[in-house]
């Protein structure tokens, strides 16, 4: 499976999880509406969440590589 142009060694079920169990299964509209948007909410999350951690990672890595400029009048 390829993700982002890289191949993904992991399998598939850890990735995706498990299918939902016929227990979970939404009765009306409004039980399936709020388990989409508990389950969008969540990846939401999830993404800035590796954002941040992604951002600060690569702030530090400039921060190394950055070099004062001084210049004169």
């Amino acid at each position: 499976m390829l993700f982002l142009s890289l191949e993904v060694s992991t399998p598939l079920d850890l990735v995706m999880g498990l299918p939902p169990s016929r227990e979970s299964a939404c009765d009306n509209y409004d039980d399936f509406v709020q388990l989409v948007r508990e389950r969008a909410l969540e990846a939401y999350q999830i993404a800035r969440e590796s954002l941040r951690k992604n951002a600060e990672r690569r702030k530090s890595g400039y921060d190394i590589r950055v070099r004062q400029q001084q210049f004169q009048v």
